[in-house]
């Protein structure tokens, strides 16, 4: 079984008919099967989908996105924030903790990450060595 875990660029852009990543983030989901994965997301990236949500005004959206999470069974991973922040002072790049979030969670839990966000994908790659 293979684990996933989503970062905010994914979850945007699968809710966003308009983003760049719309159709690649569809057709991502499309491929992976349900029953045959595990989805996990992080209550920083969850915060930060819902403020970009709101602030973009699709509150709409919000109810998508929950009624999606909870078809695909999302598990919520709680690591702790000094794990995090430490991470983040480790690795010294200009990112967000949010996004440091994602690199501690893929390796400590073996997920694939769901992103679109290059950096992520490359402090991950380079972390995992």
């Amino acid at each position: 079984m293979t684990s996933y875990i989503f970062d905010t660029s994914f979850l945007i852009s699968l809710v966003d008919i308009n983003d760049i990543n719309h159709a690649q983030s569809v057709e991502i989901m499309k491929d992976l099967t349900v029953d045959e994965s595990r989805f996990f997301i992080n209550d920083l990236i969850y915060s930060e989908t819902i403020t970009v949500l709101t602030y973009k005004k699709w509150t709409d959206s919000l109810d998508v996105l929950e009624s999606f999470l909870n078809k695909i069974r999302i598990n919520f991973v709680n690591s702790n924030m000094s794990d995090y922040v430490n991470l983040f002072k480790s690795l010294r790049k200009k990112v967000s903790i949010a996004d440091i979030s994602v690199v501690y969670d893929s390796i400590k839990y073996n997920t694939v990450p769901l992103c679109f966000d290059k950096e992520i994908m490359k402090i991950i790659k380079q972390v995992r060595g």
